[in-house]
């Protein structure tokens, strides 16, 4: 269920069910805690760095 507006806003879904959110994206970022949820619902975690 979405239960805000902040943005952006990642919602990690596995079998129709919110398992991982994660909230807002500061300066530096939140690029290891993505990568974390999005392994955490068995998405690929490879990232091409620049």
């Amino acid at each position: 269920m979405i239960d805000g507006w902040d943005t952006p806003t990642f919602y990690f879904l596995k079998d129709g069910n919110v398992e991982k959110k994660l909230v807002g994206w500061p300066k530096d970022g939140h690029k290891a805690e993505f990568l974390e949820d999005a392994a955490a619902v068995g998405l690929a975690s490879q990232v091409i760095e620049k």
